[in-house]
């Protein structure tokens, strides 16, 4: 079905991101200290994009810690899009293990992180998150959480895997400036976030973790709500966040709040180019949904140099009644688009996947808007 087009290309969004920071003719580079509080600079970070603008507030509801945060004032436009960025002096990440940061953002929205190693030969990579409105959280990335972006302006890296000692830029900037832009499908339309006026994203006691190596993120399970952030995002027509254990999933899991609607559909995106899915024969997770959702479930592969990879599909109900149940989907069973780009090799290779996404198109049996609340754990992959 055509409505894969847009969700696919929100896990490839973050490839104009790299641009912003890779050549930049701009402050001299800095050797960040492990610890930023912004309490007194900006401590060498800046506004790229126009309109852009970094400063420190002392505004006690902007501040999370101490006296003072960062504050980016970015003004999205059709092909304008801002963000803060640090230029790094070489060698400044060596040995990173860890960033840990406060972030708040002034609307439910999207956010990556971005770093860019050195060229020639270097390559861009992204971690994505969901905001909260005006809510702080703490979030802490680990190296294996950044994936390459390989879209057609990103670098090629020569040897595909993140170096944090040749990383020559970092930034934080707002996902969804970029998904206003996506070309609809009139037939099957999704939700698509849409920015105008002023916004704002402020953050807060940026902390560089070394030497002593963090516990390893399980690099064969998508999203993990016990880490206390949203690894999924949406392109619109959602919020998002976390569900305690209990209910009505027996362990921590993502919630989305949404409108089953006749005209529109609803899309969460994981990207997965950053795991180690290779193996993997089945996707296994608990669901729960307030009203009964058909969903369908798709998987892009990596198209190196391409927005857009092959992408296969499967379809899943979900009972009503918040209910909780077992889904098992074996990876033999996802079925090619042939509405998207055609796959050199013909087959789905769980090696090479880019993202997931789950769509909610319900509502075209509906005879009115439904609010629906649905619930989703961690996906295990599993080998069998």
């Amino acid at each position: 079905m055509r409505y894969a087009k847009a969700a696919a290309l929100a896990a490839v969004a973050t490839v104009v991101i790299g641009v912003l920071i890779l050549w930049v003719a701009q402050p001299k580079p800095v050797a960040l200290a492990d610890r930023q509080t912004f309490d007194a600079s900006e401590d060498g970070w800046f506004g790229y994009g126009p309109g852009a603008r970094v400063r420190v507030t002392t505004d006690p509801q902007h501040v999370k810690q101490g006296t003072g945060a960062l504050e980016l004032e970015y003004k999205p436009a059709p092909g304008q899009f801002g963000s803060a960025v640090v230029l790094i002096a070489d060698g400044s990440l060596a040995e990173l293990r860890r960033l840990r940061f406060w972030i708040k953002t002034d609307d439910d929205t999207a956010t990556a992180v971005v770093l860019t190693e050195k060229g020639p030969g270097g390559g861009v990579y992204s971690a994505a998150f969901w905001s909260p409105k005006q809510r702080w959280q703490h979030i802490e990335l680990l190296p294996e959480d950044f994936a390459l972006n390989e879209g057609p302006a990103d670098p090629k890296d020569t040897n595909g895997r993140l170096d944090v000692a040749e990383v020559q830029g970092m930034g934080f900037i707002d996902l969804g400036q970029f998904f206003g832009s996506i070309s609809e499908d009139r037939e099957y339309p999704l939700f698509l976030k849409t920015m105008t006026g002023t916004h704002y994203i402020h953050v807060d006691d940026f902390e560089i973790l070394r030497g002593r190596a963090a516990p390893e993120a399980q690099r064969s399970r998508i999203g993990d709500p016990t880490r206390g952030f949203i690894s999924w995002f949406t392109l619109g027509g959602a919020t998002l966040s976390l569900s305690k254990p209990g209910y009505p999933l027996e362990s921590a899991a993502y919630e989305v709040n949404y409108d089953q609607t006749q005209t529109k559909y609803v899309a969460i995106v994981h990207v997965l180019s950053n795991l180690d899915l290779g193996t993997a024969t089945q996707l296994r997770f608990d669901v729960a949904s307030l009203k009964p959702a058909a969903l369908i479930v798709y998987l892009e592969e990596r198209s190196p140099g391409n927005d857009v990879g092959p992408r296969y599909s499967s379809a899943l109900e979900v009972a009503g009644g918040s209910t909780p149940s077992r889904k098992t989907l074996a990876i033999s069973d996802f079925v090619h688009d042939p509405t998207g780009p055609a796959d050199p090799d013909g087959r789905l290779s769980p090696g090479r996947l880019r993202s997931i996404s789950l769509i909610d198109v319900t509502g075209a049996t509906l005879s009115g808007p439904e609010r629906n609340t649905l619930w989703i754990s961690s996906i295990e992959a599993i080998a069998q």
